[in-house]
């Protein structure tokens, strides 16, 4: 008998639209001259489900003053998606969503220098607030993965998986899929909740249980346990 996932702590699964922020600094100024210059960096994490769940990118510039020598920068990922001389206002600048990559992402907003006709000049600008959104669309979803060696995925006998419902806010159904294979399929009530399954479900290598559910319903789940018996014969 194995426990190949195990998730006390509770965690929320919903579907949802709208636009969520990525990454914000407020108060923040971005300046180039020919002793200094300073650049305003995002740094934006993302796994393979999140960027599964945007369906687009902008970023939010609120110029607060600008001396407007040179023109403002923006590059997301080392390439440039924007360059302009700007006043005081609001930018919008849309961003690509194929700019973007999972893992570690980088946006970089800074000042060009003014050039040689104005070198002792330093071109600056200051944001009240700049903001890395996402317009998102679809399941936020729970996503758990485990590996099963040869041994345990040929004389895998059944298996049961475990969790308790905490919460639940709407009437959507909560759905499990176990390697994209349905395995459970309901509205499910508050309390705890097993569920025995057979062959054909698990294999040798990685497998990956998902939680997700239907639109306007949000479930919030803890102590997660699945745990896979195996017999040699």
């Amino acid at each position: 008998m194995l426990r190949v996932v195990y998730e006390p702590s509770e965690f929320s699964i919903k579907y949802a639209i709208g636009v969520t922020t990525l990454a914000s600094k407020e108060n923040v100024e971005a300046s180039s001259g020919l002793f200094s210059s300073k650049d305003v960096s995002l740094t934006v994490t993302l796994d393979e489900e999140r960027l599964g769940e945007i369906k687009e990118c902008f970023l939010v510039i609120d110029v607060d003053t600008s001396n407007a020598l040179a023109p403002l920068v923006v590059e997301v990922n080392g390439q440039e998606v924007y360059r302009n001389t700007v006043k005081a206002g609001t930018l919008m600048i849309p961003v690509k969503k194929e700019l973007f990559y999972v893992g570690n992402n980088l946006v970089v907003i800074r000042a060009e220098f003014p050039g040689i006709s104005q070198f002792w000049k330093t071109n600056s600008y200051s944001f009240k607030e700049v903001k890395l959104q996402a317009g998102i669309s679809g399941v936020f979803t729970k996503k758990f993965e485990f590996w099963l060696d040869k041994l345990q995925a040929q004389y895998f006998k059944y298996g049961k998986l475990q969790y308790t419902v905490v919460d639940r806010k709407g009437n959507g159904k909560l759905e499990v899929r176990l390697n994209g294979q349905l395995l459970e399929k309901g509205l499910a009530l508050i309390g705890e909740h097993e569920k025995v399954f057979g062959e054909g479900l698990v294999k040798e290598g990685r497998n990956v249980l998902t939680f997700s559910t239907e639109p306007d319903t949000e479930y919030t789940i803890k102590d997660v346990v699945l745990t896979i018996s195996y017999l040699k014969k």
